[in-house]
């Protein structure tokens, strides 16, 4: 069927849809929606491990129908057009639960600039809670992301870039990319008025997200 059908069909689906048309290669109308079997149909594979699979431009194919939330928003995003230079997968594994996140605030924006954004517009809107860096925000909410490491400064642990990252030739897309997985994946997790909540409500409210 096509996706205006499984929206009719399936109407739970709408509004991820309606956030995402914007952006999709194809109109609803034009993506047509398979169960995962007929993927062989054209050319590929699935394993018992596979819930879905996206085909370039216009074709989802499904294991269960209706799939999952999670995957059902995966696997659309799959068929996005996105800013370049950002592996495809961080996109579709790193967004979903933005977009579920939008919908639910009824945010409109483009959720795949979020992982354009420059350090700088970070730290812009981290300075509004008195954080002066990733570095600190990290050090306050207790983790210690992959690229980075824990320091001694003034007599406490700090959470510094590793050398690895520093020396990185693509460090500031590579200080964004990390941070942005590490804000959005603890959307479930986050309560209404936490600073997390907050850091990441100015984000996507700010003018580098506007459609």
């Amino acid at each position: 069927m096509r996706l205006s059908e499984f929206v009719r069909k399936y109407p739970e689906f709408k509004p991820y849809v309606d956030f995402l048309s914007d952006f999709l290669e194809r109109p609803p109308d034009e993506i047509e929606v398979y169960s995962l079997e007929e993927i062989e149909r054209f050319g590929c594979v699935h394993n018992e491990r596979m819930l879905g699979s996206a085909l370039w431009p216009d074709k989802l194919f499904f294991r269960e129908m209706p799939p999952s939330t999670y995957v059902f928003i995966h696997e659309l995003i799959h068929l996005c057009k996105k800013p370049e230079g950002v592996p495809e997968e961080m996109y579709a594994y790193n967004l979903v639960d933005l977009v579920m996140f939008c919908v639910e605030k009824e945010i409109k924006c483009n959720p795949f600039k979020l992982f354009k954004l420059r350090i700088e517009d970070i730290e812009r809107v981290l300075e509004r809670y008195s954080i002066s860096s990733v570095e600190e925000y990290y050090t306050l909410v207790g983790i210690v992301p992959v690229g980075y490491t824990l320091v001694e400064r003034d007599g406490a642990a700090w959470v510094a870039p590793s050398e690895e990252l520093l020396r990185s030739p693509d460090y500031e897309r590579k200080v964004t990319e990390i941070f942005v997985t590490e804000l959005v994946s603890g959307i479930p997790f986050y309560t209404e008025n936490s600073t997390e909540a907050r850091i990441l409500l100015d984000l996507v409210l700010g003018n580098h997200l506007q459609r």
